[in-house]
């Protein structure tokens, strides 16, 4: 099905004595639902008055906010459809072009540079099962803001240094550190404050990651510069070139389990790491205060691990989903995490 809601009943309270706990796991296909729609469909099945009740059910929520109706809207949307239609066909040659600077840019070795499917060999990217795991924990977010504001960077450059930190930790606990530095492939949003909540509305963009360097400094300072050369080369698209140039780097998930050669060869990025904005309000079902709210995200044939991060409140909720029979233990992660934190406070003073 394209969506299934589970209810998990009969957790225990989080101190003894506390108030009884449940939980919603929510599942939803990719095609209903990119991560910012799905925050935005999260903040209407919830609330943030703790004496509101007789709350609909989840499945309840329309995705959706009401649409004007009458002939001038019809219109409207009509006539920017057409336009949309015509939009990626004219973007072609412009994406084709921003593809080859790029290339162009990788061998001129410019900073910064990533170029899709550039990614070295590792065991992060072969074959996959059936198989998961999934792990999650949260970090405080002031002690990453703080931290982003002391170092001059961005609180995004901070979670990727802070995941940079784990992977890098893990990989050579398990012997299988690549001597070259991992990609990940970040999910960026280029949906309007206009638009409802479904569908998908992004792009992606490839950093590097400088899990090679063993100094932090030194890795923060690499993660930052690939990631500000990455967004200035989607700020250089229209909106219709970022979601063509997304379809050009993502074609083989697309393509591969459809021809066979999904998993096989190199993969657009080692890992995907994406940071869906969340909220930093309480919200409340019927009363019920929402604890915490952790994103377990999708796996591609040949991406073994998947890193999505959301705000809640005060924390920075952290959800790794893995193939387990790929990456045992992978749990481990969750406390270099904090490690990575730690390392760039020292850092910050």
């Amino acid at each position: 099905p394209l969506w299934e809601v589970h209810l998990v009943e009969g957790l225990e309270p989080a101190t003894e004595g506390g108030p009884r706990r449940f939980a919603i796991y929510a599942k939803f296909h990719h095609s209903m639902f990119d991560g910012v729609g799905a925050m935005r469909m999260m903040r209407r099945m919830f609330s943030t008055d703790p004496t509101r009740r007789d709350m609909p059910a989840p499945w309840e929520i329309s995705a959706d906010a009401p649409r004007q109706t009458g002939a001038d809207s019809v219109v409207k949307v009509d006539r920017r459809r057409r336009l949309d239609l015509l939009g990626p066909v004219k973007s072609v040659t412009n994406v084709t072009r921003a593809l080859g600077s790029q290339f162009i840019d990788r061998k001129r070795r410019v900073e910064g540079e990533v170029m899709p499917f550039s990614a070295p060999a590792c065991v992060l990217n072969g074959q996959i099962t059936g198989a998961r795991r999934f792990a999650a924990d949260g970090y405080s977010f002031s002690r990453m803001a703080d931290t982003a504001k002391a170092l001059d960077v961005s609180l995004n450059d901070v979670a990727l240094a802070m995941s940079s930190h784990a992977l890098r930790a893990y990989l050579r606990e398990i012997e299988a550190l690549p001597g070259r530095p991992l990609t990940a492939m970040i999910p960026v949003s280029i949906r309007s404050e206009e638009e409802g909540a479904s569908g998908n509305s992004l792009s992606f963009l490839v950093a590097d990651l400088g899990t090679h360097l063993p100094d932090p400094e030194d890795r923060l300072a690499r993660i930052h510069t690939s990631m500000e050369r990455g967004k200035a080369r989607l700020a250089s698209m229209s909106t219709t070139e970022r979601i063509g140039y997304a379809i050009a780097i993502t074609s083989p998930y697309l393509l591969g389990p459809m021809m066979g050669f999904a998993g096989h060869g190199r993969p657009v990025a080692n890992v995907v790491i994406s940071n869906v904005p969340g909220t930093r309000e309480v919200q409340y079902f019927d009363g019920a205060r929402l604890q915490g709210m952790y994103p377990a995200s999708l796996l591609q044939q040949g991406n073994a691990l998947n890193i999505t991060l959301t705000s809640y409140v005060d924390e920075m909720q952290f959800g790794l989903t893995a193939c387990r029979r790929t990456l045992p233990g992978m749990q481990r992660m969750l406390g270099h995490l904090e490690e990575g934190l730690v390392e760039l406070e020292k850092l910050a003073g």
